[in-house]
């Protein structure tokens, strides 16, 4: 039987921004999203999952920031010309828990998930029972569980915070300008998108405590990087790595954040990190590897944990 649902929150309709149109190499391109299946290059993650925080704010207003949990995934490719709206949506006696989607204007999902109230005291939206227990052994050979990533000292600039924002057509004055903290706030998501850059090799000096990061520097010097990566790929330089397809196939699918409190913009926080889990999904055509992350400031205070998971690829599958 299906439960009634007592709370209803519908999006306005718009297309979503991509993050990286300069960024070759990857899903978010046309050509290689083609080469991969794909009808058209692909919205990031970030975009989509940004285009959720109305319904969230909508339903739970500061509370969430100072204590929620957000849990997103994806599960169909959000194209770069299709328009989407998110919808929010409570269960009679789940005041507290929030149904997520997104949707083209079609009826098509490309993204589901569920919002709620309750700090890291309360729980995680994960299982961290189930951590290692699906093919570790034979996914991600090069990878290794319990590896702890070096630590990312970061800032989220508020230009950088701005794109993410208006990319998933997000219209929160908290944002943007003065919020009920004080300083502008930067949306949960902003924090995935900083995760992404943790298993990346950065360039010497960079991210540390002594000269943090903002998300713009991490953003420019990955897409540096994937270009000299794609330039080599088309010269035949990396013929002896294959055509690199595995790597440019990855794609960030699903993301966990409980909040502590809300995080400031233009202020440095250090992201502490592990590899927590790896497999082979059910479908046996992707690997995963999910990446647990915690935020704290200069002073050791906790401001978030959270999960991000990425899946490669292992042959085209255009419905994902």
């Amino acid at each position: 039987m299906t439960e009634k649902k007592s709370y209803r929150f519908e999006g306005r309709p718009r297309v979503l921004l991509n993050l990286k149109p300069d960024g070759p190499g990857g899903p978010h391109d046309d050509n290689v999203a083609r080469m991969l299946g794909y009808r058209r290059a692909l919205v990031p993650g970030e975009a989509v999952a940004q285009a959720v925080m109305p319904a969230i704010v909508a339903r739970f207003g500061t509370r969430f920031m100072e204590g929620g949990w957000l849990s997103l995934k994806m599960i169909a490719a959000t194209h770069v010309d299709e328009e989407v709206r998110e919808i929010g949506e409570s269960e009679q006696g789940s005041p507290d828990v929030l149904d997520l989607r997104v949707e083209t204007s079609e009826g098509r999902l490309t993204c589901v998930g569920q919002a709620g109230l309750g700090g890291i005291e309360t729980g995680t939206p994960w299982r961290a029972e189930a951590d290692g227990t699906r093919d570790a052994d034979k996914a991600h050979p090069e990878l290794t569980l319990g590896k702890e990533n070096p630590q990312l000292w970061f800032i989220h600039d508020k230009a950088e915070v701005a794109v993410c924002r208006d990319a998933g057509g997000d219209e929160t004055p908290w944002f943007r300008g003065p919020s009920p903290w004080g300083a502008p706030v930067s949306p949960p998501i902003v924090t995935w998108a900083t995760a992404l850059h943790l298993h990346r090799r950065l360039p010497a000096g960079m991210a540390t405590v002594d000269k943090p990061a903002t998300l713009s520097e991490l953003f420019a010097s990955f897409q540096a990087k994937n270009a000299q990566v794609e330039a080599r790929r088309l010269l035949g330089l990396d013929k002896d790595q294959g055509d690199n397809t595995g790597e440019m196939a990855r794609v960030w699918f699903q993301f966990d954040i409980v909040l502590e409190r809300p995080m400031f913009q233009e202020v440095p926080y250090v992201m502490s990190s592990r590899l927590i889990d790896k497999g082979v999904a059910r479908s046996g055509r992707t690997w995963f590897a999910t990446t647990q992350f915690e935020v704290h400031d200069g002073d050791a205070v906790l401001y978030a944990t959270g999960r991000a998971t990425g899946r490669t690829l292992l042959a085209s599958d255009s419905t994902c």
